[in-house]
């Protein structure tokens, strides 16, 4: 996992140092999200195909509605489309706290764009930001399976942090 992250921000780097053309194309990252406080994956739950599908932890399994392929869409800004279906990773014109994340079609507004943030105390880990709400995805300290994975007010502690 750290490694395919890894790849994928220096492929991002020789993009940008290369000045490639618009036509260019990088092969996709397709990456797992592992909560580091429960331990368990961030899983689209019985791969629903409904819109708004419910995003809950898991164990992990190499399944792909446990995989996301990373579509760059600005500087740090991505959306995550679940493998199984090409929905994206998505938050409800919400800016309370304790809203579930979903998937949902993509159309790439602010409410399906992500920021990776690296962890300054461990540069392995990181938290998932969200464009529009500015609130960070998280476990809410739950360690049994399928419990949702909610937006909250961002801090560091492990439920908001990932690898």
């Amino acid at each position: 996992m750290i490694r395919k992250l890894v790849a994928f921000f220096a492929a991002c780097a020789a993009v940008v140092v290369l000045a490639q053309p618009a036509s260019a194309i990088v092969n996709p990252v397709v990456i797992s999200l592992k909560n580091v406080q429960s331990g368990l994956c961030m899983d689209v739950l019985s791969f629903n195909q409904a819109n708004s599908a419910p995003v809950v932890q898991w164990d992990c399994n190499n399944l792909d509605n446990q995989k996301f392929t990373l579509e760059k869409r600005g500087d740090n800004e991505y959306a995550l489309k679940v493998k199984f279906n090409g929905n994206c990773l998505d938050m409800a014109v919400n800016y309370n706290n304790n809203v579930q994340v979903t998937v949902f079609p993509c159309h790439y507004d602010a409410n399906q764009i992500w920021f990776f943030e690296r962890l300054a105390d461990n540069p392995n880990q990181f938290q998932l930001r969200n464009k529009l709400t500015n609130k960070c995805l998280e476990n809410g300290i739950l360690t049994e399976k399928g419990k949702p994975i909610f937006q909250f007010e961002c801090h560091q502690d492990t439920h908001q942090r990932w690898v």
